[in-house]
């Protein structure tokens, strides 16, 4: 998130005299260029506490909803903070016990609810490190992450018992001892639980007991959180958070001031076991937000209304096809004011003025709007990298503007953020954080001096987090993100690049990106997802395409199996020919057009090829598909 800013104003100050000969100067935020952020808010060091004062701040307004038919019920912070302490009093008698890592941990398997928040708070309270598990874990992967923290107690909704029971199944005995079960249970599932030794407890018996005060004096320093990283370069790992680091990451934004209010309603639809998704939501509540909980996305959103709203990126392309696929049956008048508002707006969007909503604009947008609520604001987004074209289709169809964060686990998320310039720069680092690029030599990037690009560490005021076995940070507490930027010669503002293992070089010597190529080429209607791949021996990309369904019944009304798909040589060839029509379009090398392509008919859906951020699991797919991509290799050779 960010605030309004000046086109002049610079992302970053320098700090002077940083410079290495093997590094970029020391950036800072400009605003604090001497100046450290203490981790407190309110005078409060853990958010238990800060949960308190903005409860007695907003009272008896709305905080937490949830639908009922066809509309929203809302749970006010009062009432929220004392089913907080109830289910403090609730946890307290479920007796959790320090593990082998010599703390307390309850996990949390279940979507997005009223419970998730208390039981989340109440643990805080009694410092009891919790941790977000998500059930679309395959159970093997699921066990690790149990193992990993010694885990003996766990929180869950009927989805995620459903998970446990399957996971105990497998071993034949459950790795969980103690259950605080979020729904009403069923005489199977007790008599299930039963079989495997798992105690249960019904979330629903807490609002009999009394309101606690019974808990413990927490140091800053002590273990607030398990994170567990995305997985996407290999395992997940756990990342011990602090209360000090979890509040170093609201501090950081707060000194900016958001621009949300108590009048705002964010939609939360995304798992809270994703860190960002976590930080975000508690944040918004600082400020009174409304934070309301959405099943299904597409009805809800219309009921709830909402004027805040994440976006992963791949979130962004799929609402972007909808919308598309949706004006694209629009005939005469109406189709030509979208074209001529879209143009007209994108025209100013480009030259920098400020988007304003006129009357036309209304009438050609209203309907897709209206689907989102009608009130949206702000859309937030992070997690991976961006398109900037679709970025600004939404942003002018949704009339709402766009604010692209970066971050890690290991950094708290909210590290690099700025509004939407639409240019690709993530701005500068965020208030109480410092960066530089170090120079990556082994990589050369065509048309980036090697001065102005590297791998980007960061550090904070407060230590760094850690993961279970080691550090995050270097001695000096340089975080190295593992991730390749640049600097912008004006306004000192961060780019992103790509992953730095993700890096490929071609035959002849410069390294490809492939996340900014995917991100351009699944604009090919057929492309539902993709991957690209080369190495020293082309020049040029292979890749491997999970076709649209839709649009290959839309074109090929004469194909009845999508089995036939695979080896048709004129849907292949179809294929290319719209890649290199982009490829074209954007001006792009000669080493970065695909030259052959593998069809794919099976979504990429499961938990060892994705994560629950949507991002691809790349070293898994280049692994199933390693064959396939090596005979393409080898015909080019030929």
């Amino acid at each position: 998130m960010g605030l309004k800013e000046s086109k002049n104003e610079p992302f970053s100050s320098v700090v002077e005299g940083s410079r290495r000969t093997n590094s970029t100067a020391i950036f800072r935020h400009p605003k604090l260029k001497n100046q450290s952020i203490l981790p407190k808010i309110w005078g409060c060091s853990n958010y238990f506490e800060l949960f308190h004062c903005i409860a007695e701040k907003y009272q008896h307004k709305p905080w937490l909803g949830y639908r009922v038919y066809n509309e929203y019920q809302w749970v006010s912070f009062k009432d929220s903070l004392k089913k907080v302490l109830q289910t403090v009093t609730g946890i307290c008698s479920m007796r959790i016990e320090d593990n082998s890592l010599g703390c307390k941990v309850m996990g949390i398997m279940a979507h997005p609810r009223q419970e998730w928040f208390y039981t989340d708070l109440a643990c805080m309270g009694l410092g009891i490190a919790t941790v977000g598990l998500t059930d679309s874990d395959q159970e093997l992967v699921l066990l690790e992450k149990i193992r990993s923290l010694d885990m003996k107690n766990i929180s869950v909704d009927r989805k995620g018992l459903k998970k446990l029971f399957a996971l105990a199944e497998m071993l034949g005995e459950s790795p969980i001892e103690k259950v605080l079960y979020f729904d009403e249970i069923t005489s199977d599932e007790m008599a299930k639980a039963q079989g495997f030794n798992i105690q249960i407890l019904r979330f629903k018996d807490f609002s009999a007991f009394p309101l606690s005060s019974n808990l413990i004096e927490i140091s800053p320093k002590n273990i607030c959180l398990f994170a567990f990283t995305s997985g996407v370069t290999g395992p997940a790992k756990a990342v011990k958070i602090t209360h000090e680091q979890y509040m170093s990451s609201f501090t950081s934004i707060i000194f900016e001031h958001p621009p949300v209010g108590n009048d705002d309603v964010y939609i939360l639809y995304t798992n809270l076991a994703l860190h960002g998704e976590r930080i975000l939501s508690y944040m918004l509540t600082i400020y009174g937000v409304n934070i309301g909980f959405a099943g299904d996305l597409k009805e809800d959103i219309r009921i709830m209304k909402p004027t805040l709203m994440l976006a992963i990126p791949r979130v962004l392309d799929f609402l972007t096809g909808g919308i598309k696929h949706g004006v694209s049956k629009r005939t005469g008048l109406s189709g030509t004011l979208f074209k001529k508002c879209y143009e007209n707006s994108l025209m100013k969007m480009e030259k920098g003025k400020p988007y304003k909503k006129g009357f036309w604009s209304n009438i050609a947008f209203r309907e897709i709007r209206e689907n989102f609520g009608g009130r949206l604001r702000f859309m937030l987004t992070g997690s991976s990298l961006s398109n900037t074209d679709t970025m600004k289709f939404i942003s002018i169809c949704l009339g709402c503007s766009i604010y692209e964060a970066y971050g890690l686990v290991e950094t708290g998320y909210s590290s690099i953020y700025s509004p939407n310039t639409f240019s690709g720069c993530l701005g500068g680092p965020a208030p109480g954080w410092e960066a530089k690029l170090v120079f990556t030599p082994d990589i050369i990037l065509e048309d980036i001096p090697k001065d102005m690009y590297g791998e980007l560490w960061l550090r904070h005021d407060v230590a760094s987090t850690s993961y279970l076995t080691q550090s995050t940070s270097d001695n000096d507490n340089w975080v190295h993100t593992g991730d390749l930027f640049k600097l912008t010669n004006e306004r000192f503002g961060f780019c992103f690049i790509e992953r730095i293992q993700y890096v490929m070089h071609t035959k002849c010597g410069f390294g490809v990106c492939p996340q900014r190529l995917e991100n351009l080429y699944r604009q090919n209607p057929f492309v539902a997802q993709m991957i690209v791949y080369t190495d020293k021996s082309i020049n040029g990309l292979v890749s491997i395409v999970v076709v649209d369904e839709r649009t290959l019944h839309q074109k090929y009304t004469s194909i009845v199996k999508l089995e036939e798909v695979r080896y048709n040589h004129i849907i292949k060839q179809d294929i290319i020919d719209g890649f290199n029509e982009l490829a074209q379009d954007k001006r792009l090398k000669i080493y970065e057009h695909i030259l052959d392509v593998y069809i794919e008919v099976d979504p990429w859906t499961s938990s060892d090829l994705i994560t629950e951020s949507l991002k691809i699991k790349r070293y898994a797919l280049l692994s199933k598909y390693n064959d396939c991509i090596q005979d393409m290799v080898s015909r080019l050779n030929n």
